[in-house]
């Protein structure tokens, strides 16, 4: 098949998706026996395509990174073709459920942060599924919630703050959902702990690098209203009824099942 790969990309705090051919890469990061084969890719979560960009550069993948805002879409489209990856990390705007993808085309697909916006999962885990290879990957972070009824109660408040109305499942869902979709799960991680440190300290790593000083009203603005949205989700994971998981999975093929 050639080297290379074409794969897709996730992206920093906030939620993306991306698609892509590479060689293989574990979950851990590292880089696979195979190396030197093929691997078709797609993920979600990408913003401005800077995990694409890297991914194709340390690894000489080709991907193609997804993102549901048009001006991220536009902005990281523009520093793909800076850097010269215009055809090797190209970033395209596209729904994600809606995405076309090629049949059976991809080794991995991957996503951070992304699903719980989504309202209809199943229909999106069934238009992955399909886009996966026999003994393809699934990798993906989310948030999911204690119980749907939190929603309602403590977690109202940070339903309420979210941009975009949250649509969260419980883990259970998830792992339901994939075992009736023929993907065997291999990873199942409450990785709460560490995004909430993620979180503080990263606002703690700004504060320190401007020496708190004012931004220009129009910034200080943005900050504020990232501040408190952050701040919201951290306080939701430390209750207990938010909280964040990292997936991984892989696709035996076959007739998928519902349990």
């Amino acid at each position: 098949m050639g080297n290379g790969a074409h794969r897709a990309c996730a992206g920093p705090l906030g939620d993306r998706h991306g698609l892509a051919r590479q060689p293989r890469i574990h979950p851990g990061h590292g880089q696979a026996p195979g190396a030197q084969q093929r691997d078709e890719r797609s993920g979600h979560g990408c913003r401005t395509g800077g995990s694409a960009r890297v991914m194709a550069e340390s690894f000489g993948a080709w991907v193609t990174a997804l993102e549901e805002d048009p001006a991220l879409a536009e902005a990281g489209a523009a520093m793909s073709e800076a850097a010269g990856m215009s055809r090797r990390a190209p970033v395209s705007y596209s729904n994600l459920s809606e995405a076309e993808l090629k049949p059976r085309g991809y080794d991995a697909i991957f996503s951070k942060d992304a699903f719980f916006r989504i309202i209809d999962k199943e229909h999106l885990l069934d238009h992955l599924v399909k886009a996966l290879k026999p003994r393809g990957q699934l990798l993906f972070t989310d948030y999911v919630v204690d119980a749907p009824e939190s929603l309602d109660g403590p977690l109202k408040e940070w339903w309420d703050k979210e941009p975009m109305a949250p649509h969260p499942w419980t883990a259970a869902e998830y792992q339901r959902n994939l075992v009736s979709r023929n993907i065997e799960i291999r990873v199942q991680e409450d990785i709460t702990h560490r995004f909430v440190q993620m979180i503080r300290s990263s606002w703690a790593e700004y504060l320190d690098h401007t020496h708190n000083a004012r931004p220009p009203e129009e910034m200080a603005k943005v900050m504020m209203s990232e501040a408190e949205l952050w701040t919201g989700r951290a306080s939701a994971m430390e209750s207990g009824h938010l909280r964040v998981y990292r997936f991984h999975g892989i696709f035996h093929g076959g007739k998928q099942t519902r349990r």
